[in-house]
């Protein structure tokens, strides 16, 4: 079907996001464990993915710049110096949606229609979290940038640690 690069949502640090409401720790815990058994069949189709994620603990209403940065130094805790690593921060930034527009043929769903939506553009667009980004070293790009990683470059035990709610 022509999918090189796929989403592993599997964040470090997660179990440790006190400002998660129980549900929502949950709910990013049970996506990190469906993403554990994803790691084997997506391998075994060449699936490739970034080295970390960041997005589980940040999305909607708790991002900030903040946020971001500290969970992309989590993700990113322990590189070598002089050894670059990819990392996926998730986001679904953009305007609401006003129904009945948006949605494919059934109408938007309930993000869609959030201003937590907004609010994630505002924080992406914030001149603080692009200075931070770059101090630190951060060059954005997109998947298609990534065309020369190879699959199974990153490992579940480099990155990662147990998420527990």
């Amino acid at each position: 079907h022509g999918v090189r690069f796929t989403r592993l949502p599997l964040e470090r640090g997660l179990g440790d996001c006190t400002w998660l409401e129980a549900p929502a720790r949950a709910f990013a815990c049970a996506v990190e464990r469906d993403a554990r058994a994803a790691v084997g069949p997506f391998s075994r189709s060449g699936l490739r993915w970034t080295d970390a994620f960041v997005g589980l603990s940040t999305c909607g209403r708790h991002m900030s710049a903040h946020r971001v940065s500290g969970a992309l130094a989590r993700a990113l805790e322990g590189t070598p110096t002089g050894h670059s690593l990819t990392a996926e921060l998730m986001a679904h930034p953009g305007y609401p949606s006003v129904p009945p527009a948006g949605g494919c043929g059934e109408g938007p769903d309930a993000f869609s229609c959030s201003w937590e939506r907004l609010h994630e553009l505002r924080v992406l667009t914030e001149p603080t979290l692009q200075a931070r980004l770059a101090q630190d070293g951060v060059q954005l790009c997109a998947l298609h940038d990534l065309e020369s990683k190879r699959p199974g470059e990153a490992t579940l035990a480099t990155f990662l640690e147990s998420s527990q709610p």
